[in-house]
């Protein structure tokens, strides 16, 4: 594994906004699988930042990330943002099992009145946590 990525401030102050990302995974076939998903970006103690998402236990996504960890993700990059970042990676797999994160998406993507109804929604799905290591991140605009 490469050394951690630190995001610049004015990526990490973009990144903060409940964009749609495009998180692609290899595939069984051996092509991309890409799918639209809510994102979030966490700071760890050594100041790096990881890229995670929720998602059903049972997806494709998650799968594919069992098999071959190694994954892209691309954020932004319609006409009126002011980036395209996409982010190489590695993508680790964490259980959810109090939903705490789940919890946590569904208030950044969903802050009203769908909120109630999506955490009662899932309430009793195998939600788990993808957390990508970027190893590389590239500003499509530049």
């Amino acid at each position: 594994m490469t050394d951690p990525v630190t995001l610049e401030p004015a990526a990490l102050e973009f990144l903060a906004l409940p964009h749609f990302a495009r998180l692609s995974t290899n595939g069984r076939d051996g092509y991309p699988h890409t799918v639209p998903i809510w994102y979030a970006v966490e700071t760890g103690g050594d100041g790096s930042q990881t890229i995670w998402f929720i998602s059903d236990r049972g997806s494709a996504k998650v799968r594919n990330a069992t098999a071959d960890p190694r994954a892209a993700v691309t954020i932004g990059g319609e006409k009126d943002d002011a980036f395209g970042l996409l982010f190489r990676g590695r993508l680790t797999i964490e259980d959810d099992p109090q939903q705490v994160m789940t919890h946590r998406m569904i208030d950044r993507y969903e802050p009203g009145d769908r909120n109630a109804e999506l955490r009662a929604l899932w309430q009793d799905d195998d939600i788990v946590v993808l957390r990508l290591h970027i190893e590389r991140m590239t500003n499509v605009f530049s």
